[in-house]
């Protein structure tokens, strides 16, 4: 499972540090653009197909100093291990290491702390031009195993295409494809890379199921995903039972932060954290809190 690579990973706590390990896998059939807070690797040959995500930073810039593995699982004996994000930027050199040229990858910076090198990506003309090249945003950046989380961003085939390959709809809070989806008008979702208990000192990872998510994608799933652009359906209805997002969609006047007539910063009624948080009518609920509450299963 290349332990190496992954003990290398969840030490490097820098962003230029996890973007020279990623440097090591790139081969020549790859072009890349980089920013300073993101990075672009496109297969040389061009053309429509799924872009994958995953996030360079931690919430501990603490590095671990031993490694515990128990069967499947390893956690860092002194603190958080950041496995959000180190599972999905090794599968991404996995894959790249597999000269794996099914997918376009991008890179970002700061998404724990509101999607910041995103945010900045989605204003340049790289952007625009990874878009061009993008049939569906696909994060790896959901906890657990075999979950498809959504963000009302959504289109059934593309949801529909993993379900098929038996993963389960499963509603997120927040991660870097929705600033892309938002921004683009393709659609998004967010798989599982196999942490649980992240941003805490209880994190693990579960290496099978990080594997497992790699195995998916090096499979000819990316067949099904790369003939057409996956646009964002307005009355799709989640099987989640909600698809509204406040400060994120809005179906009336379009895309972008600036469009949204809630004020910011809005805060979630359960938690009271500054998140994304869903509009239940009755007030703002964030993804993790949603299942604290009924009244969004009626709404």
């Amino acid at each position: 499972m290349s332990k190496e690579l992954l003990e290398e990973l969840l030490q490097a706590r820098e962003h230029k540090d996890v973007v020279n390990i990623i440097y090591k896998y790139i081969g020549k059939d790859y072009s890349v653009v980089e920013g300073t807070k993101w990075m672009v690797i496109s297969p040389v040959t061009g053309g429509n197909k799924p872009t994958l995500s995953a996030h360079t930073d931690t919430v501990s810039k603490e590095k671990p100093t031993r490694f515990v593995y128990n069967g499947d699982t390893i956690s860092n004996f002194n603190g958080v291990l950041g496995a959000d994000d180190r599972a999905g930027i090794w599968i991404i050199c996995k894959l790249l290491e597999y000269n794996c040229t099914d997918y376009n990858f991008v890179i970002f910076d700061e998404e724990e702390i509101g999607g910041i090198g995103s945010r900045e990506f989605v204003q340049t003309n790289h952007f625009d031009s990874l878009a061009a090249d993008t049939s569906c945003w696909i994060g790896l950046d959901r906890r657990g195993t075999n979950e498809v989380a959504t963000y009302g961003l959504d289109n059934y085939e593309l949801i529909e295409s993993f379900k098929d390959n038996g993963w389960v709809e499963a509603m997120g809070s927040f991660t870097d494809v929705v600033n892309l989806a938002e921004y683009s008008g393709i659609a998004c979702v967010n798989l599982s890379v196999g942490y649980n208990k992240e941003h805490s000192k209880n994190e693990t990872l579960n290496i099978r199921d990080m594997k497992n998510t790699f195995n998916l994608l090096l499979s000819d799933i990316h067949k099904y995903l790369d003939e057409d652009k996956y646009v964002v359906e307005e009355n799709y209805i989640s099987g989640c039972g909600l698809n509204h997002w406040a400060g994120v969609y809005d179906k009336n006047s379009g895309y972008g932060f600036d469009d949204y007539d809630y004020p910011e910063p809005v805060f979630c009624e359960v938690c009271g954290q500054h998140a994304p948080v869903y509009d239940l009518g009755w007030g703002f609920v964030c993804g993790d809190c949603l299942p604290l509450t009924n009244e969004y299963k009626d709404k």
